[in-house]
């Protein structure tokens, strides 16, 4: 093929004509939060925030309330609760489900309450109207499928009544 019309079938394919010149965003000014160590003294290092991968893991980072202990819920009001259910002796040779609360934790981190916002509504879905807290798992046991569900029931109604 002639390099001419190699170059007129990458015109048309890539769009030439309405190309323009693309560049790279210039780099932001060093924050706080970036710097060299050398000079800091302990006051300048924060080690309480700044990382989305240190702490409790939670959903999407809200907060955590002990829901199915009477003594630690006192006083915390909620109206939705993420309650995990770490239960897999319902399946034969495929165990893993148990695992799922924890895995849906850790990939929601990068998640956060205050970046909940919907591009559909323009509103916070963590924020906007309901307190969310995340209420851990229902300690459920891997002997008895009955007594399981039986944990989970009361788990489930235990969390409803706060």
């Amino acid at each position: 093929m002639r390099p001419e019309v190699i170059q007129l079938l990458g015109a048309a394919v890539l769009g030439a004509s309405q190309a323009q010149a693309w560049q790279f965003p210039q780099t932001p000014s060093a924050s706080l939060m970036q710097r060299p160590l050398g000079g800091l003294t302990d006051d300048d290092i924060d080690i309480v925030s700044g990382s989305q991968f240190n702490g409790l893991t939670t959903y999407a980072r809200v907060p955590y309330v002990n829901c199915l202990s009477d003594d630690e819920a006192e006083g915390s009001k909620y109206d939705i609760a993420f309650l995990g259910a770490p239960f897999d002796t319902g399946v034969t040779a495929r165990p893993g489900a148990r695992y799922g609360p924890q895995g849906i934790r850790v990939g929601s981190q990068r998640k956060s309450a205050d970046a909940g916002w919907s591009v559909y509504t323009g509103k916070n879905a963590l924020k906007s109207w309901a307190t969310v807290v995340d209420c851990g798992d229902v300690p459920m046991t891997v002997l008895d499928n009955n007594y399981a569900l039986a944990q989970l029931t009361k788990g489930h109604k235990v969390c409803m009544q706060k």
